[in-house]
């Protein structure tokens, strides 16, 4: 089973490859089982996607400097990209994902009578994509 570090550079690789759209930010999350817990996308994760994505606000972000690597710099500022919860359903060891726009996601938080979102409806919701 892979984590989410291998989720991670799967999706990092199919970015630079696939994504042809601009700037835009992702969080994103593997699902073990059928459906994924609302409550998986904390709360400071969906706030920094709705700033992200909302034209007038602005994220901003120190990188921290004890990171691992080099980092390309040392913070960004972010308005009006594209936003989206990215989620691999890995229960069935698919080479997919689903892309759903933060502002669906939090839709269907609030509306689902569920605590946790489907694969089906995730794609319904979303935009399922291959990995490479």
């Amino acid at each position: 089973m892979p984590k989410e570090k291998d989720f991670q550079k799967m999706f990092n690789n199919w970015v630079k490859k696939n994504w042809l759209k601009g700037t835009a930010v992702f969080e994103l999350k593997m699902a073990k089982t059928k459906s994924l817990p609302f409550k998986a996308l904390r709360e400071t994760q969906r706030l920094g996607l709705k700033l992200a994505s909302e034209k007038g606000r602005k994220l901003v972000y120190k990188i921290a400097d004890d990171s691992i690597g080099c980092k390309p710099f040392d913070s960004f500022c972010i308005t009006g990209a594209p936003a989206y919860v990215v989620i691999m359903f890995y229960f069935a060891k698919q080479k997919e994902f689903v892309m759903i726009p933060i502002e669906s996601f939090i839709k269907e938080m609030i509306i689902s009578k569920r605590k946790s979102l489907t694969k089906k409806r995730a794609e319904e919701i979303g935009t399922v994509y291959k990995l490479d």
